[in-house]
């Protein structure tokens, strides 16, 4: 997922990853590194990237229509794909999430925005969210710059489809099939004309992930890393 990522940065844009985006943080250094090392990373403190004091830079970027490229990782995202970070039904409670930020603006504003799903699973993209942070779709009379873009799981890549409407698959990780991920997914999913297995990650993006960037996090700041174990 983070190698996908890396391989959605332009060279030369603007571009920049939610707080809590582990997976795009990995991946915005790894095409810093490789293929995109003018492009910039506008952050608050990630090595790599170019370091801003507060809020204020980043907002002016996105609302200006600069920023090319935004990394998300919402609870939930269903089929209109209206984002939810706000919380979660559990019965008839309400568990409470870390809250949106700047994301009601962001989705709106920024060119690309890439979703990122680390669980595949109907509760992760259900047919609707549990609650609205940002919808998917513009108000009448609104005028959006961008939008969202793709979404990534660890089951597949999935895209936007703005002629039909809703979400199409793009590729299945190695694995998975059309059927697979359409069994997880809570929601309707067309199907690319051309759907195939997801590229796996180059020799080159292993290497470089292991030699280069991984070495520049600080150890246990990557969970689903581990003990970093080989990646071959």
């Amino acid at each position: 997922m983070a190698v996908l990522c890396a391989r959605e940065v332009r060279p030369d844009e603007i571009f920049g990853v939610g707080i809590q985006s582990t997976i795009a943080t990995v991946g915005a250094v790894l095409a810093k590194n490789l293929h995109a090392p003018t492009a910039r990373l506008v952050t608050r403190g990630l090595a790599g990237g170019e370091l801003v004091a507060g809020a204020r830079e980043p907002h002016a970027l996105a609302m200006s229509g600069k920023m090319g490229l935004f990394f998300l990782t919402p609870a939930q995202v269903d089929g209109n794909l209206d984002v939810n970070f706000e919380r979660l039904r559990k019965g008839d409670d309400w568990q409470t999430l870390s809250g949106a930020f700047a994301v009601p603006v962001y989705y709106s504003v920024v060119r690309r925005v890439v979703l990122l799903v680390p669980r595949h699973n109907p509760e992760s993209l259900p047919a609707k969210v549990d609650y609205i942070t940002a919808s998917g779709s513009p108000a009448p009379r609104e005028r959006r710059l961008g939008g969202p873009y793709r979404i990534i799981t660890d089951k597949a890549v999935l895209g936007v489809d703005r002629e039909r409407g809703g979400v199409t698959l793009l590729s299945y990780h190695p694995g998975e099939s059309v059927e697979s991920v359409r069994a997880a997914t809570g929601f309707e999913l067309h199907v690319a004309d051309d759907v195939g297995e997801t590229l796996l990650p180059t020799a080159e993006e292993k290497e470089v992930l292991a030699s280069r960037v991984f070495p520049g996090f600080a150890p246990g700041s990557i969970p689903w890393l581990g003990e970093r174990k080989s990646l071959s």
